[in-house]
C-alpha cells in the first residue's frame, strides 16, 4: 500500500520544526540583541583563555596556569581567523545555546506529552534562560555548552530500556562530557548514576560508568598531553581559581524568584498537585520521576549557596523545574476533566503571554 504524503499543515505540526522555530524566536532572537555589548569580567576571562590557548598551541607550548576550560580550549581556533574573536566567541556560544533549547524542547515534549503544552511553556522559559543577567552578553561561562550533552542525554534516557544494549554508554559518556564542559556539574554525574542504580540495577550502571570512563579518560588524557602530563598542576589550577571566587553569606533568592516568576508558578502548582496526586494514591505517580527532577532542581543551589550567589548560577535549578511542571501537566491531562486541562491551558497560556509582552517591552525600551 502506498503511503499517504505529508500535508503541508502537517509538516507544519512537526515537533522538531516547532522546536527549532521556538528555539530561533527566543534563544536566537535574545542572544542576538546581546552580540554586541561591551566586554564583562567573565567574558574577558574566558574569551581570553581560548586566546591563551591558540596561542600555547601554535607555538608549541605547554599549556599551565588555567583549569581545563574545555570549552575555551575547543573553541580557541577562532583567533586564527582575522575577525573580531569577543563577537566570534558570542555568536558561536549562541549558536550552542539554540542547539540545547532545541534538546530541551523535545525533553519537555516527552515529559508533558503534549505540544501544546511544550509550546506554551517553552517559550517563557527560554525568554528568562537567556535574560542578560543570565548569559550577559554570550560567552560569558560555558553552562550551555555543557546543557547540550546533558540534556541530549535526557532525552536518550527517556526513550530507552532496561534492554537497550548502547543507549546508558552514550548516556555516560555524554554527562560527562557535560561535566568536562564545566565542572560544577560534576554533582548531576552522581545524581544520575544513581538514578540508573535504583531504577534499572547494576548492570546498566555498569555500562553507564563505562561510558563515561572513556570519555571522561580520554578527554582529560588528550588535554593532560598538551599540558606536559602534569596532573598536579592541573589539580593545584583548580585549588588557585577556587580561592579566588568570592563567597556570600547564606541568603534567600527573594529578588530571583520574583524575576522569574513564571517557572517557580508553574512548578509550584505541579508540586502541589503531584503530592497531592500521590497521597490520594500511591500508583497514580511515578514517585523515582519525581525525585529525580526534584533532585535536578536541587543541586545547584550547592553551587549558588557557595559561590557568590548570582542569578545563572541559580537559573540552573530552573531545569527541574521544568521538568516537574511537565510532569504535573502530564498527570493532568490523564486524571482531570477536559473542563480543568482546558483551564490549565489558558492559565499557561496568559502567564506566557506576560512573560512575552514585558520581553518585547524591554526589547523596544532599548
Amino acid at each position: 500500500m502506498q503511503k499517504q504524503p505529508i500535508t503541508y499543515l502537517e509538516y507544519l505540526k512537526n515537533p522538531t520544526l516547532i522546536a527549532i522555530v521556538i528555539a530561533l524566536l527566543t534563544t536566537g532572537f535574545l542572544r542576538l540583541q546581546l552580540l554586541t555589548g561591551n566586554p564583562e569580567t567573565d567574558g574577558g576571562i574566558y574569551t581570553f583563555a581560548s586566546q591563551y590557548f591558540y596561542h600555547a598551541l601554535v607555538n608549541g607550548e605547554i599549556i599551565q596556569g588555567p583549569p581545563l576550560f574545555f570549552y575555551q580550549l575547543i573553541t580557541a581556533w577562532v583567533y586564527g581567523l582575522d575577525v573580531n574573536q569577543f563577537i566570534l566567541l558570542r555568536a558561536i556560544d549562541g549558536l550552542v545555546a539554540v542547539t540545547a533549547s532545541i534538546v530541551l524542547f523535545k525533553v519537555i515534549l516527552k515529559e508533558s506529552d503534549s505540544t501544546l503544552f511544550t509550546l506554551l511553556f517553552m517559550v517563557p522559559l527560554l525568554i528568562v534562560m537567556n535574560d542578560l543577567e543570565v548569559v550577559m552578553y554570550g560567552f560569558r561561562n560555558s553552562i550551555w555548552a555543557a546543557y547540550l550533552p546533558l540534556f541530549s542525554a535526557i532525552l536518550i534516557w527517556q526513550n530507552s530500556t532496561k534492554k537497550d544494549k548502547y543507549s546508558f554508554y552514550l548516556i555516560g559518556g555524554l554527562v560527562s562530557l557535560g561535566v568536562l564542559l564545566r565542572e560544577p556539574f560534576l554533582p548531576f554525574f552522581l545524581l544520575v548514576g544513581i538514578a540508573i542504580f535504583i531504577g534499572y540495577g547494576w548492570r546498566v550502571l555498569f555500562k553507564y560508568l563505562i561510558g563515561s570512563a572513556v570519555v571522561g579518560f580520554g578527554v582529560i588524557g588528550f588535554i593532560l598531553m598538551l599540558r606536559g602530563s602534569n596532573l598536579i598542576e592541573l589539580v593545584d589550577s583548580y585549588t588557585r581559581y577556587g580561592d579566588a571566587i568570592g563567597r556570600q553569606q547564606w541568603k534567600f533568592p527573594f529578588l530571583i524568584i520574583q524575576l522569574n516568576w513564571f517557572i517557580f508558578v508553574t512548578s509550584s502548582i505541579s508540586i502541589i498537585y503531584i503530592v497531592k496526586l500521590y497521597l490520594s494514591d500511591k500508583k497514580l505517580v511515578n514517585m523515582k520521576r519525581f525525585c529525580f527532577w526534584l533532585a535536578i532542581t536541587l543541586l545547584p543551589l550547592v553551587e549558588y549557596y557557595s559561590k557568590l550567589g548570582l542569578m545563572y548560577h541559580f537559573s540552573n535549578s530552573f531545569i527541574g523545574l521544568a521538568g516537574l511542571s511537565a510532569m504535573g501537566w502530564k498527570l493532568v491531562s490523564i486524571y482531570e476533566s477536559k473542563k480543568i486541562q482546558a483551564s490549565t491551558i489558558l492559565f499557561i497560556s496568559l502567564l506566557s503571554l506576560v512573560v512575552i509582552l514585558m520581553t518585547l517591552k524591554e526589547q523596544v525600551d532599548k
